[in-house]
């Protein structure tokens, strides 16, 4: 019973281990299009200056 209980247990922390990753990379690739598109703005208003 307890080792079947830590088994559900590993799993469920990898699990999470993977989805924070997910995560983490979405937050990264949001940030990135974010910082792309913030400079683009920042040229733009300065070559229209």
């Amino acid at each position: 019973m307890r080792s079947t209980r830590n088994l559900y247990e590993e799993r469920n922390f990898s699990f999470g281990c993977k989805r924070f990753f997910s995560f983490l990379k979405v937050n990264e690739y949001i940030l990135h299009k974010t910082v792309k598109t913030t400079r683009k703005l920042h040229t733009y208003t300065f070559l229209s200056f």
